[in-house]
């Protein structure tokens, strides 16, 4: 897969790292992504596409840039895809500071198609819980070690706490899925 060569290029980096975890069964058919970053400003990603979750993160600071560079090449990789989160700040980050962040780079990438990528916010409100969305439709969460408190993400990751970084973006990640099959798709196609 694209992605999993694109992941190489971090491979030896001491500065931005990734986990790729396998899920047991297909989740979707269809060209559809489920986006989540963690941290503010963003310093993980987690993508689930198909039957993998994929996640980059930045170990440090120093990596920052290479970290929004995999960004924008991960999306270009999906940019014909719909990607659902459960918040409108991954759209804010990918439309407005992701393009200005990487104009920072040397070789100074190409950001048009991100105007055109589908990102679909499958909160019914802003204020929307992911609990209370979940119990909406008779579903529960996936295990999360941060108990769906993710207010203190930043100070996890001075902590340097990324595996349970990377476990609550999972546990985001496979809940947001459950809304997207359960509740977007429902209403919308069928």
């Amino acid at each position: 897969m694209e992605i999993e060569a694109l992941l190489k290029e971090v491979e030896n980096n001491p500065y931005v790292s990734f986990r790729i975890t396998p899920l047991s069964r297909n989740s979707f058919p269809l060209r559809i992504a489920v986006i989540d970053f963690e941290c503010e400003p963003p310093k993980f990603l987690g993508i689930l596409i198909s039957n993998r979750i994929y996640q980059i993160y930045c170990i440090s600071e120093a990596g920052s840039m290479k970290f929004y560079q995999m960004i924008l090449k991960l999306l270009a990789i999906v940019k014909e895809w719909f990607l659902f989160s459960f918040s409108s700040h991954e759209a804010r980050f990918i439309l407005k500071i992701l393009p200005y962040k990487v104009q920072k780079c040397e070789t100074k990438p190409s950001t048009t198609f991100l105007k055109n990528l589908n990102i679909i916010n499958v909160q019914i409100r802003e204020d929307e819980g992911l609990v209370p969305a979940l119990y909406s439709i008779g579903q529960t969460t996936y295990n999360d070690p941060l108990l769906r408190n993710n207010t203190n993400v930043d100070l996890h990751y001075k902590e340097g706490h990324f595996n349970l970084i990377l476990e609550h973006n999972k546990s985001c990640l496979l809940s947001t899925l459950k809304l997207v099959k359960f509740r977007f798709l429902k209403v919308n196609l069928i």
